[in-house]
């Protein structure tokens, strides 16, 4: 099956990134402590709030339009490109009307933000462009290459003596930078002159964007902020040393995610183009989800304080508890996402999108009573939200596909079958 070795591959090179990552906060962490980690962290937050609101759902909307084939793909990337680039150009004049006429003293920090944003959005609309097509290989190789530019623009600055954390923010940028230089290849395969003469199709396209997309803009925004929002209560309870602490807490978890978040991340495209077989990728997705969050709890469980101890040092020892939590709380946001996909492919895009303001909206709550109480509710929120919303997903899920034991049975009989057809293959 095409959808396991393309899970297989991205779980490999998303590991080798995310340990890239790792190392880049380890380093980040033991350089500029609990405040700089914190300060780097709220940073990228809002630098991919930044870029979704560039983004407007248009790249999750443009790989249902590579399926659908009703536009050329040249239509479909530049116009979605250049309705993000209009978006950024009125928040940037909206930003120097602030800074001409009002007391804003954030203009430095907001310039990043907007052309940083604007990097991650196009970075974006080009690794989309991949997915559409399912040249899942290239989009994984593309996200590795920003890491790794990351890594060693960052090792540059340390052994230079200049790591600083504006430093460590504009070589941040520079990485999707070179990201976006890297998909260049892959992009001019197609004829973008084509879409001058398709004037009908681009006006045809952008009253598609404009009339679909808001969905999919407050579905992925919806999405981001239910795993940030935390974040910004941290920063206004405590300090950027709790943000910094909790920031280190996600990462191993984050690491042992990958496979779950990657099989959840390839089911979109599948589901999109084989429509048939959205009910079962997704009961493999589910399955294979739930067990690799089970065994990530009970290794960390054993280990986790130590590793914590070890790489961070002994002032990021309080991330151990949380640690624990988000593992499973990142479990549940997994199988979240898959049945999302599913629920987004058979057109319940409406559904998605009330799910998620509603899942916001307890998390708020949750952590607007709850934060100040102790450290530890930070995690504890997000858990318990996204279990509620894993019962409703669920829900929805069976409701939509019939979902009966006698599904698991065929599904275990057709793996069973596709694996004895690939050892014979092998053996012969």
């Amino acid at each position: 099956m095409n959808f396991l070795k393309d899970i297989g591959f991205s779980i490999i090179i998303k590991y080798i990134g995310m340990s890239l990552n790792i190392l880049t906060g380890i380093m980040i962490a033991r350089l500029l402590g609990p405040e700089g980690k914190g300060e780097i962290a709220l940073f990228l937050v809002n630098l991919v709030i930044i870029s979704q609101i560039y983004n407007f759902g248009i790249p999750e909307f443009n790989i249902l339009s590579y399926g659908k084939k009703i536009f050329n793909p040249e239509v479909i990337l530049l116009v979605g490109l250049s309705y993000s680039i209009f978006i950024f150009l009125g928040l940037s004049l909206v930003v120097i009307y602030l800074y001409i006429f009002s007391d804003y003293n954030l203009f430095e920090f907001a310039i990043l933000l907007l052309f940083g944003g604007l990097l991650e959005s196009i970075a974006t609309h080009f690794r989309h462009l991949m997915l559409g097509f399912k040249k899942i290989k290239k989009y994984n190789f593309n996200v590795l290459i920003q890491t790794l530019s990351y890594l060693l623009a960052l090792l540059f600055l340390y052994f230079s003596d200049i790591l600083y954390i504006n430093n460590v923010i504009i070589v941040l940028l520079l990485s999707r930078f070179i990201a976006i230089i890297t998909a260049l290849n892959f992009v001019f395969k197609f004829e973008l002159k084509r879409v001058f003469g398709q004037k009908v199709a681009v006006l045809n396209y952008f009253k598609d964007i404009s009339k679909q997309c808001y969905k999919f803009f407050f579905v992925g925004l919806g999405t981001t902020l239910n795993q940030r929002i935390v974040y910004f209560f941290l920063d206004n309870y405590y300090s950027n040393d709790k943000v910094g602490i909790y920031s280190v807490s996600e990462s191993f978890p984050g690491l042992i995610n990958v496979a779950s978040s990657q099989i959840s991340f390839i089911l979109y495209p599948y589901i999109t183009n084989e429509k048939k077989s959205g009910k079962r990728l997704t009961i493999i997705a589910l399955l294979l989800t739930l067990s690799i969050g089970i065994i990530a709890l009970i290794i960390m469980s054993l280990v986790g304080q130590s590793i914590i101890d070890f790489i961070y040092g002994a002032v990021f020892s309080e991330s151990y508890l949380s640690m624990l939590v988000i593992i499973a709380a990142l479990t549940f946001y997994s199988m979240n996402n898959s049945i999302a996909n599913f629920l987004i492919s058979i057109g319940k895009v409406n559904t998605t999108v009330k799910a998620v303001i509603c899942s916001l909206i307890i998390l708020f709550i949750l952590l607007y009573f709850l934060l100040n109480i102790s450290f530890i509710f930070a995690s504890l929120s997000v858990l318990f939200t996204n279990f509620i919303m894993f019962i409703y997903y669920m829900s929805l899920f069976v409701k939509n596909t019939n979902l009966c034991l006698e599904d698991f049975v065929d599904l275990k009989l057709s793996l069973s079958i596709a694996i004895n057809k690939k050892y014979n293959s092998i053996n012969e």
